[in-house]
């Protein structure tokens, strides 16, 4: 699928989540993981003109706070899809709910 393309389908604005999960637990290895993907977040949204980001929802460590947090405010329609970095791939519950799913990490 040619992300670009189905970018283009939303028309002048696509709204986004970001979602990002990191594994490790030491805090200093994490902001590291973070930070890395959010440069890969922000390079991809910059290579297209009409992402807008609406939220982001990081969680860490085992948590999975953030993950409810983002499918309650999918289901409310604050957003048309979401940036993650692999996170995602098999992510039923948003892809039942019609958001295009971003995988940064290519």
């Amino acid at each position: 699928m040619n992300l670009y393309k189905e970018l283009e389908k939303f028309g002048d604005i696509f709204a986004a989540a970001v979602y990002l999960c990191s594994a490790s637990t030491v805090k200093a290895d994490s902001d590291k993981e973070i930070a890395a993907m959010l440069k890969k977040v922000f390079e991809f949204k910059y290579s297209t003109s009409n992402i807008v980001i609406i939220d982001n929802y990081i969680d860490r460590t085992d948590s999975r706070f953030q993950w409810e947090r983002l499918l309650q405010d999918a289901g409310s329609g604050r957003f048309q899809g979401v940036m993650h970095y692999g996170d995602l791939e098999l992510a039923p519950d948003l892809k039942s709910m019609g958001l295009l799913l971003i995988d940064v990490s290519r």
